[in-house]
């Protein structure tokens, strides 16, 4: 069962929460890192950080405790929680992941293989999680490094009562359909989650049929830092996990810091997006075909994509980023829905097609029609 994170014991929150801005400025801020290096009690005291020195220089530096010294209580706090964290998503890959359909969920693990064998050891990071949906089309931030290319914002699906009734009719088909799986995609793939201004009413039928929140990722925190804030909060106090903020530039980074308290952003994860950053993770793929990075993928779903706005539903899996497959997805098949029980029956098809549990004559020599088997 897909259970939230444990949170910390209130005694140690504030400290862990300095660590881990700590952690984050180190990630982001090549000039903070600079001066870490040349003088860290001067880089600490001058990011306001200075309470933690010890703690910084076990994170940081690799220090390890002397004969008889103590371990600050901040660091095995923050290493407790992402030891948490890590342990939390092995338990889901094995379990929560895993669609309770045999043919999806062998087909799944077919594809995961596969990518081990294509990406190499990087792909044991990959979640290949069995469902995303899309509650707008297209993207109005246009992230050079998207790597899946999101056109442009074309349309949103409106918290409207019709629209509202169709949200949680597919919800309740899927979860019954795949089991908790269905329960464990974001509510974003090529589009900005906060595109929607009834995202968050999206969110909460989501926690309503599944009681958990999925992971948002948002490459537009700075756009609204209050909305940002509320939904943070919101998430964490509702069903604690990890979110994620996309940074864009030094500046994004320097609103984010100056606009969230260090205990805001506990269980946020800071996502390094641009080049000067020391820790960027950009990926060479979509529209960052030819710029920073290493080559590779960013596409985490070996399953349905589900676009409410476009009525549509996509079969994706991940591959190598190349020329025959820009963004690094093979797309088997694309159908369109109206309803709920259009998309089930578009979902039935599209196993049958694509997740055989057995090779079929055609599997092995495509050009070889159904009529002469």
């Amino acid at each position: 069962m897909n259970i939230a994170l444990k949170p910390l014991d209130p005694s140690v929150v504030a400290q862990t929460a300095i660590l881990k801005r700590i952690f984050d400025l180190w990630m982001l801020d090549r000039a903070f890192q600079n001066a870490y290096r040349e003088d860290p009690s001067a880089a600490l005291c001058t990011a306001g950080l200075d309470a933690e020195q010890r703690a910084a220089a076990f994170l940081l530096d690799g220090k390890r405790a002397a004969d008889g010294e103590s371990v600050p209580t901040s660091f095995l706090a923050f290493q407790g929680l992402i030891n948490q964290r890590v342990a939390r998503n092995d338990g889901l890959s094995r379990t929560d992941l895993v669609p309770a359909d045999p043919c999806f969920g062998d087909w799944r693990e077919r594809q995961i293989r596969r990518c081990l064998r294509r990406l190499g050891p990087k792909a044991r990071y990959m979640s290949h999680l069995p469902v995303a949906y899309e509650l707008s089309l297209g993207c109005s931030v246009g992230c050079p490094f998207c790597g899946v290319s999101a056109g442009p914002l074309k349309g949103l699906f409106r918290y409207t009562k019709e629209n509202a009734a169709l949200w949680r009719s597919v919800l309740a088909m899927l979860h019954s359909l795949w089991g908790d799986a269905a329960g464990t995609g974001p509510c974003y793939y090529a589009n900005e989650p906060l595109d929607n201004p009834d995202y968050e009413s999206f969110l909460g039928d989501y926690w309503r049929e599944f009681r958990v929140i999925p992971q948002t990722t948002t490459a537009a925190a700075t756009r609204d830092v209050e909305r940002t804030r509320a939904l943070l909060r919101w998430g964490q106090e509702t069903w604690l996990h990890f979110d994620r903020l996309s940074v864009l530039s030094e500046r994004d980074m320097r609103i984010i810091f100056r606009s969230f308290q260090p205990e805001e952003l506990l269980y946020t994860d800071l996502l390094p997006q641009f080049a000067e950053a020391p820790a960027n993770c950009m990926k060479r793929a979509g529209r960052n075909a030819e710029g920073e990075g290493e080559p590779g993928t960013i596409a985490c779903v070996s399953g349905f994509i589900i676009n409410m706005a476009e009525r549509s539903v996509r079969l994706v899996t991940p591959t190598v980023a190349d020329t025959d497959h820009p963004t690094g997805e093979l797309i088997p098949e694309k159908r369109s829905f109206t309803c709920a029980e259009d998309l089930a029956a578009a979902i039935r098809q599209m196993t049958e097609n694509h997740m055989t549990r057995t090779l079929r004559l055609s599997d092995l020599f495509p050009s070889v029609r159904q009529s002469d088997k």
